[in-house]
């Protein structure tokens, strides 16, 4: 008896970069960043260990949205999504900081998913300053079936969902890892309100343009 074999794919999960080398004075915004005092998650009364372990506010630090440089970054990465959405999904908002990682350093395993009815986030990563062996980002799937290593590279930005846990691995280096991350909300133009599941999996679709764009 002859047995055939089909594959189903079950789950197709993507990750983009993009290089903005020349776009922006990453020599400015660091100067602009190591200037800025980092969070303290303490004083802001957020001093629990789950709060520490499921996000990277040690690291943080606040941007300056004023800054020349800063606005010229996020000019291209609004740029970037606005151009890549699907006609029929909108931007509802849009927010960055900072995030400085010294020697030996590490971010934990986390994601940028926010309780927010009817918006399904994409969240976004540039990196301004990368010393060599100053560690890489390693995104794993809910499912923990697998995970992905992206080396990060000066100027490049990366776009993910906002649902993807990721993590970095430690700063070899003797100097700080720099970059500015965000996230954008986004939600369908349709009268129905849509259920979080859909919203889980819509990454594919609302993106589905998004390797065909060149800034």
């Amino acid at each position: 008896m002859k047995i055939s074999q089909v594959k189903h794919n079950i789950i197709d999960v993507s990750v983009y970069s993009y290089d903005l080398s020349g776009a922006i004075n990453n020599t400015e915004l660091t100067r602009s960043i190591e200037n800025t005092p980092q969070r303290d998650p303490v004083k802001e009364g957020n001093d629990s260990i789950s709060f520490l372990i499921a996000t990277s506010a040690n690291e943080d630090v606040e941007v300056d949205m004023n800054n020349v440089h800063v606005k010229k970054l996020l000019k291209s990465v609004k740029k970037v999504f606005s151009s890549c959405v699907d006609k029929e999904f909108a931007i509802h908002d849009f927010n960055a900081w900072a995030h400085m990682l010294e020697p030996k350093e590490q971010t934990l395993f986390h994601n940028h998913s926010t309780p927010s009815s009817g918006l399904w986030v994409m969240s976004w990563c540039y990196y301004v300053k990368v010393p060599e062996h100053s560690g890489k980002i390693v995104f794993v799937p809910d499912y923990h079936s697998f995970q992905t290593v992206i080396e990060p590279k000066e100027s490049h930005l990366i776009v993910f969902p906002g649902w993807m846990n990721h993590w970095t691995t430690k700063n070899m280096s003797d100097e700080n890892r720099i970059s500015i991350s965000g996230n954008v909300w986004i939600h369908p133009k349709m009268r129905e309100e849509p259920s979080q599941s859909l919203l889980n999996h819509l990454g594919e679709y609302v993106f589905k343009k998004m390797n065909e764009y060149v800034l």
